[in-house]
């Protein structure tokens, strides 16, 4: 019963007695009020307390902006669009929202882009719909600190490019001119295919807060205004502004990289599809150094510095593999399952979460996994050098494989080192990892996995791999600092 409904029901109460004396009514009267005074009293420290000091019901656009909706921004898409630089609006307007957190700005305009793009996440996001939210883009930076802290330029490539877009990013620095982004714009306006999102700081434009995300919806050319599609709806509208301006906004440094920020042009990535199986844990974070565990930089940096090791002249690919090996799980065994390099999408989501087409496609990509030459070296190493008992899942959390029993697919056995170690060494990019390839442990493995990795025929590994090594190479430049 409601503090509103109790004290009614009080008050009909004493009413009631009225007639059988006012000494009665006196007494109850007396009881109403101070309840009513207690109630009123706890409501009202409860508000406070929970309640922001300010509240704001939106912001004034400053003079640097058009209000899309007003008669002079209506004016100018209806030129834009007898103009054909409108082309790329309809799909992103189609799948405008509001970001459901102050930070979220990255993840709801790449929302935005994936459900424009129409890419499949494979995944459920409610009943038997799947279809891209906020929450299900956690594969580079977990979704609870970029509640606290946003993300930057790098890590929404990151996101985008492990959930299948084709990204092209571009840094506003001194290479890049105003000129040149006019061009993207000219370009990018009358199509539908691929999308623009920027990255710029709000305080050159005049509003409140720094840096933040928007797809772009629009291009008027002779005015040379450029429309943003803010998703922070609760604080300004959509709106013209000068490509300028904006160019200047996107020249703006970030304070969590010290880089000038820029814009990310997004094309459906053909014949890809998002992470399946695999991901990066939460401990080996993109560009945040708290979210690197210290075994994790200490594997990272011993992988760096045995990579760069000079080969023998006499070692086959088997050797250099084995020896990898034997070194990972020596450097392994000194994290714990909750400092793993790897995770799955089954340690996040149970199986009853995922539908049977994605289950069969991973089982299918593990499957493959274990047929790969490399795996079978590292299985053999394994067999010949460890038990299981002393190196269960290193590098990795022990997920679950499947198989089929009566037509259903179910969790029946882990995932063990070897298939965390094969991962490790098929995805690392070996390019960025040496400094120099020449005569290295790191560039035979690179030279043998490029050849066997354009040759092998394999339905969804090549993909897992190729999405995990572009994450990698902007993970471990912020990871091994």
């Amino acid at each position: 019963m409601t503090n509103e409904m109790c004290t009614l029901h009080l008050v009909e109460s004493a009413s009631g007695q009225l007639q059988n004396g006012h000494l009665l009514y006196s007494l109850k009267e007396e009881q109403i009020m101070e309840q009513i005074s207690e109630s009123v009293t706890n409501k009202s420290t409860s508000d406070i307390k929970d309640t922001p000091k300010q509240q704001f019901y939106r912001r004034k656009l400053p003079d640097s902006c058009i209000p899309f909706s007003s008669p002079e921004g209506k004016k100018i898409f209806q030129d834009a669009l007898l103009s054909g630089h409108m082309e790329c609006y309809f799909k992103l307007a189609a799948q405008f929202r509001t970001q459901d957190e102050p930070a979220f700005c990255g993840l709801s305009t790449l929302v935005m882009v994936l459900n424009a793009l129409e890419i499949d996440p494979e995944q459920v996001w409610k009943g038997p719909w799947r279809w891209y939210h906020e929450n299900m883009l956690d594969c580079c930076v977990p979704v609870k600190i970029i509640e606290q802290e946003g993300i930057n330029l790098g890590q929404f490539v990151c996101l985008a490019e492990c959930n299948g877009l084709e990204t092209r990013m571009i840094t506003v620095d001194g290479s890049v001119t105003l000129e040149t982004f006019r061009e993207v714009l000219l370009q990018y306006t009358k199509q539908d295919e691929s999308l623009i999102t920027l990255s710029y700081s709000r305080k050159v434009v005049s509003q409140t807060g720094d840096g933040h995300f928007s797809p772009v919806g629009g291009y008027h050319v002779q005015r040379d205004l450029v429309l943003i599609l803010d998703t922070a709806r609760f604080k300004y509208p959509p709106h013209w502004v000068s490509v300028s301006l904006i160019f200047e906004a996107m020249q703006s440094k970030d304070k969590s990289t010290g880089k000038p920020r820029g814009y990310v042009i997004m094309n459906k990535k053909p014949n890809s599809r998002p992470l399946l199986l695999f991901r990066f844990s939460d401990q080996f974070g993109i560009t945040l150094e708290k979210s690197c565990t210290k075994s994790n930089k200490n594997i990272l940096h011993g992988w760096k510095a045995w990579l760069s090791e000079l080969c023998d002249s006499c070692m086959t690919i088997e050797d250099v593999i084995a020896n990898a090996v034997i070194f990972l799980v020596k450097e392994g065994t000194t994290t714990t399952q909750q400092e793993s390099i790897f995770t799955t999408q089954l340690d996040i989501k149970c199986c009853q979460g995922i539908s049977d087409q994605h289950l069969c496609s991973i089982k299918t990509l593990i499957d493959e996994l274990q047929n790969h030459e490399v795996y079978k070296v590292v299985d053999a190493t394994f067999s010949a050098n460890f038990t299981i008992t002393n190196c269960e899942a290193l590098l990795g959390t022990p997920a679950v494989s499947f198989k089929e029993t009566s037509g259903t697919m179910k969790c029946v056995r882990k995932l063990q080192s070897q298939h965390f170690i094969t991962l490790l060494l098929l995805c690392s990019p070996y390019q960025v990892l040496v400094d120099t390839l020449q005569g290295t442990k790191g560039a035979m493995l690179n030279t043998f996995l490029l050849q066997i990795m354009s040759s092998g025929e394999t339905k969804y590994l090549r993909n897992e791999i190729g999405l995990l090594k572009k994450q990698f190479t902007v993970l471990i430049c912020s990871c091994c600092k």
